[in-house]
């Protein structure tokens, strides 16, 4: 399979597969389902990324601020 990119796109059952071949032979259940998981994750995220849904640093950090600051006044207040 070939990426929008040019790129080509290993079937799940391949990156399972690079994934279990690079971790240690004495690996537990835990760490593989915890690998598993998080390169799912990473690759949500690049999906998300590519088709744009995505936030601008500078709007998350301008509503921290205004949340940080609402949660200070009403701390204040009670």
């Amino acid at each position: 399979m070939i990426h929008a990119r040019g790129m080509k796109m290993d079937s799940v059952k391949q990156k399972v597969m690079t994934i279990l071949q690079a971790m240690p032979d004495d690996c537990t259940w835990e760490q593989v389902r915890y690998r598993l998981y998080l390169n799912h994750q990473i690759e949500m995220g690049e999906a998300d990324i590519e088709a744009g849904r995505t936030i601008p640093h500078e709007q998350v950090m301008k509503e921290m601020e205004q949340w940080l600051e609402s949660q200070i006044a009403d701390t204040l207040t009670a």
